[in-house]
């Protein structure tokens, strides 16, 4: 009886040492027939071991197990999505892994959202990593101060160059003759809103204008590394280069790891300034409030003060170095609650990291956006999308949203669709948790809510701390919110008054996750391994999370 031919399978680009093809009879052999070395070998890092030792002597804290994870990634030259809620370390891990690079004569590009997080991510890399030459932009600079860093930045003359995501959007021509070996980008959504960026993201780190436009990488090319958040938004068609050139995709996460107390309070007070003192005095020191306007937040500033309520507004038109002074003072204890704006990109939605100082958030009035008849013709074809996705109970909107992205003449027949609904007043076939007010659609905006509420409950020193959020409006408008926070599985607890909410209990349990946190006694966040039959099935699931 003649013997059955041994099969071989082969998986594709799933060798752990050179990426390429994986056949099992390497796996039966354990070896890397390409580069002849075990397969387990690239995981027994020993400069992950030194990098440990490194992050502990400069910052003080043991690396977490999602921060361990993530080094292992960056010490294999790996480019990947960091999927993970806010306050986890991100940053953190960015600032201490640049500074590591540093010291073996590799250059860094540290990219972040505001201004605000700027100074603190500068401050920090100064602190635990003062050997490093620091290039930093910031937008208060006299011109002689630009002048110095733009020719140190043509000069190559720093280690770790850091801006923010509006200057790289503005700047990144000048930044092509430079090649980065490590770029962090702390806030993705704002890289990917202009597809450009990613194009000239990918000449930083050392492709050429043909590998970007091809999407076809040169097989022996050595480039740089690139890590960012997870996106909150759609990124857009380019983003499609990271997968081609990287082999990894930037993700979306559905916000679900937090621990905030959410409470709605419903009012019928246009202006509820007595309501919010009433809270303020239950609530211990520390915490932000959030309005719908830069005017409003300026109103509830002086109503406050003039009820003796240590507050100060952080807004846009604020010199640079008045708003930073005043959230200095807000981190040493001399004013006890920050006033801001709840928009998607605001100043203490995004840009504000203290986990043991914020404990609350108080929103008067529910983050939303408001669109009405005239609104159609300008708004974004990414809002447009959302807009119809709204209406999609209406038979020829569900017929026409997979192609909404594709052609303008599909979207201008949507925009005809939605406005014969403006004009008739009929909104039928509008979605739950939406409502009409004054002929416009007031839509919640549950995204920018957790951000913004997400300030309260961060991780520290690998623990969840506990935080607390309130909403001040009206029962409809409360009402509306809370259907659609339920889609991102965020349950509100509804209080009449503030006499209803049990103030107490609350207090000490903010205060008291913040004293655990310090001893270790909570919880840590921990990666999973997630392990099925077969790589494809393992390549798809993967698509779900980037």
């Amino acid at each position: 009886m003649s013997e059955q031919p041994h099969l071989v399978a082969v998986y594709e680009q799933l060798c752990p040492v050179c990426g390429q093809h994986l056949s099992t009879a390497e796996i039966d052999a354990h070896q890397c027939r390409t580069k002849n070395i075990p397969l387990n070998q690239p995981y027994h890092l020993e400069a992950f071991r030194e990098f440990e030792a490194f992050f502990r002597q400069r910052t003080g804290f043991q690396l977490t197990p999602v921060q361990r994870y993530w080094s292992k990634k960056l010490l294999l030259g790996l480019s990947f999505t960091a999927l993970a809620p806010t306050g986890v370390g991100k940053t953190l891990l960015g600032i201490a892994y640049s500074g590591f690079l540093a010291q073996r004569g590799k250059r860094s590009y540290l990219m972040v959202p505001n201004s605000v997080l700027l100074e603190q991510v500068a401050q920090r890399l100064q602190t635990c990593c003062p050997d490093v030459r620091l290039l930093a932009f910031r937008g208060r600079m006299k011109k002689a101060e630009k002048e110095a860093f733009f020719t140190a930045l043509m000069q190559k003359d720093f280690d770790v160059l850091l801006t923010t995501t509006a200057f790289f959007s503005r700047h990144r021509e000048k930044l092509v003759p430079l090649t980065m070996d490590h770029i962090f980008v702390d806030d993705v959504d704002a890289v990917l809103k202009t597809s450009r960026n990613v194009e000239w993201l990918l000449r930083l780190l050392g492709f050429s204008e043909e590998e970007v436009r091809s999407g076809q990488r040169h097989p022996e090319k050595q480039v740089g590394q690139i890590w960012v958040s997870s996106a909150t938004a759609n990124p857009g068609r380019k983003a499609r280069l990271f997968t081609q050139l990287l082999n990894f995709s930037v993700g979306r996460m559905k916000q679900a790891i937090r621990n905030v107390v959410d409470i709605a309070l419903p009012t019928e007070i246009p202006q509820p300034y007595d309501v919010l003192a009433t809270i303020l005095r239950q609530l211990p020191s520390g915490g932000l409030i959030f309005t719908t306007t830069e005017a409003e937040a300026r109103q509830v500033e002086e109503q406050l003060v003039s009820q003796n309520i240590s507050v100060a507004a952080v807004v846009s038109d604020l010199p640079a170095a008045r708003r930073h002074g005043i959230i200095q003072q807000f981190q040493e204890g001399k004013i006890d609650f920050l006033v801001g704006v709840a928009t998607p990109y605001g100043l203490l939605v995004r840009g504000i990291d203290m986990p043991l100082r914020i404990l609350s958030a108080v929103f008067v009035g529910i983050p939303r956006r408001t669109v009405g008849v005239q609104d159609l013709e300008t708004i974004s074809p990414q809002f447009l999308v959302h807009l119809a996705g709204l209406f999609r109970n209406h038979p020829e909107i569900s017929r026409l949203l997979p192609y909404l992205r594709r052609k303008e003449e599909t979207r201008q027949a949507v925009r005809e669709i939605i406005r014969s609904f403006f004009e008739r007043q009929d909104f039928s076939f509008l979605a739950p948790g939406v409502l009409v007010e004054e002929n416009r659609l007031v839509i919640p905006d549950v995204s920018t809510y957790l951000q913004a509420s997400g300030r309260t409950s961060r991780m520290w020193k690998g623990h969840l701390t506990r935080g607390a959020a309130i909403v001040l409006d009206t029962p409809a408008r409360l009402t509306a919110f809370a259907e659609r926070a339920m889609l991102y599985g965020i349950p509100f607890q509804t209080a009449q008054s503030p006499a209803d909410v049990d103030w107490d209990p609350l207090r000490k349990e903010l205060v008291n996750t913040r004293l655990q946190a310090e001893l270790g006694a909570l919880p840590q966040l921990e990666p999973v391994l997630f392990v099925v039959e077969s790589p494809t099935k393992a390549r798809q699931i993967s698509q779900f999370f980037g």
